[in-house]
């Protein structure tokens, strides 16, 4: 059995295993990218900011039209603030692709 025979057995019997099945038969798992890591965390975190400040206004001694208005001035708030956090991992990402495109081509005309 020579070098092609053994690779092409290897071929039929990896055929229906997808990359991500095989990481994980050896404990692997493909790297998730920057905005992959940060969006949950930033998600989660506006997430806790908006619940935090409901329960802090509903529970505050204010007339209905004074707390609409507080709630929807926090509302505003954090909508700019999430907008601003994902500028930010825009251009983070941006900055990294470019860099790796950079990088990329640097290897392809051999350098």
């Amino acid at each position: 059995m020579n070098y092609r025979d053994i690779s092409n057995v290897l071929g039929t019997v990896t055929s229906g295993i997808r990359l991500a099945n095989a990481l994980d038969l050896i404990g692997l798992e493909r790297r998730r990218s920057t905005a992959g890591q940060i969006l949950p965390i930033v998600g989660a975190f506006g997430a806790g900011i908006a619940v935090g400040a409901g329960i802090g206004l509903l529970f505050a001694p204010q007339p209905g039209a004074r707390l609409r208005g507080d709630i929807s001035k926090k509302v505003n708030q954090l909508a700019g603030d999430m907008k601003t956090a994902a500028d930010k991992v825009e251009h983070e990402v941006e900055t990294r692709s470019a860099t790796a495109r950079g990088e990329l081509q640097y290897e392809v005309n051999g350098h």
